[in-house]
């Protein structure tokens, strides 16, 4: 009887072990690649370049927030950065014809929307894989913006210099931004009806949908609020240079994604959070960080986010696997 007893503990130490590595272990190496990139590049701890690393991560952190509902709900977004880079050309352009700032976020956004809705519908619809539908859409914004602008750069928004340089009391105003824009996140996910239905949707899509939830309807809209934080983000990256470019956009979405990824949100849907978002930014942003202070060369960047996107998806089945079978 005791016998069986020990095994029961050893059983529920292993479980407890394995919950508190699943929900704090993030956080050890978000501190263990902050170590890292001290030791290996001591320009990283210089106030002025940790204030461009946190800079650096608000668009693409915006963008993860995107990322973030749309795989907690079952989808993804591959036109997440050719979207961003045509609704910051149609925002900027808005701003220079009207002079207005508010006319142009307004018009990034709803750029964005329009793209995500287009995707929403194919997914939905049309029943295209998520996969697929955002890999049209990202050609079409693509050709878009460069059709847009003609191919061109649109210089002379000092009317966003407050948001893209601007600080209060010190702290810059775009990460300001971002701050509110991931609480707003937070409590759509956390604290509404709507959040619910999205971790039940990217959980178990036919149960979702027996238990009378539009599952459909749910999916576009969740879409279409991903499409308003590209827009948002967008804005921002076109702060940051005063100038909007049709080329600016794309890698965005794969920063984004893989920030989403490491950060703990499960690939396959249903898991995930603000958490995980501005974790799993620190992590990438820190990284980009080091590799360029280091030099490395932009090709050997990329192949090093692929190979980190692919181990954080492994790592997450795995863990899954391994929490069934316990």
């Amino acid at each position: 009887m005791s016998g069986k007893f020990e095994k029961v503990q050893n059983h529920l130490r292993k479980e407890s072990a394995s919950s508190l590595i699943r929900q704090y272990g993030i956080f050890l190496v978000l501190v263990l690649t902050f170590i890292c990139a001290a030791i290996l590049e001591p320009k990283f701890l210089k106030v002025s370049n940790l204030t461009n690393v946190v800079k650096q991560i608000v668009p693409f952190g915006i963008v993860a927030c995107a990322e973030t509902i749309l795989i907690v709900s079952g989808s993804i977004d591959l036109a997440a950065g050719t979207t961003l880079a045509l609704a910051s050309c149609v925002g900027a352009r808005i701003m220079l014809t009207t002079g207005s700032v508010f006319l142009a976020f307004l018009a990034a956004i709803a750029t964005g929307m329009a793209i995500n809705l287009i995707s929403g519908v194919l997914v939905t619809k049309f029943k295209l894989p998520p996969f697929i539908a955002t890999l049209a859409m990202m050609n079409v914004a693509e050709g878009a913006a460069s059709l847009y602008t003609n191919g061109q750069t649109i210089t002379g928004l000092q009317k966003l210099k407050w948001l893209g340089q601007g600080t209060v009391l010190g702290v810059p105003v775009m990460v300001i931004l971002f701050v509110v824009v991931l609480v707003i996140v937070h409590i759509i996910m956390k604290k509404t009806r709507f959040g619910l239905q999205m971790y039940a949707t990217g959980g178990n899509t036919k149960a979702t949908a027996a238990a009378g939830i539009n599952v459909s309807l749910q999916i576009i809209v969740t879409f279409v609020m991903a499409g308003a934080l590209t827009g948002i983000a967008a804005m921002v990256t076109a702060s940051r240079m005063l100038a909007a470019q049709p080329t600016v956009g794309p890698g965005y979405e794969f920063d984004a994604i893989t920030a989403t990824i490491v950060g703990g949100t499960a690939f396959t849907g249903g898991v995930g959070g603000v958490k995980a978002i501005v974790v799993g930014s620190l992590i990438i942003g820190i990284i980009n960080n080091v590799l360029v202070l280091a030099g490395v060369d932009s090709s050997w960047q990329t192949i090093i986010k692929g190979v980190l996107i692919a181990l954080a998806v492994v790592l997450d089945l795995n863990t899954k696997k391994g929490h069934g079978k316990a």
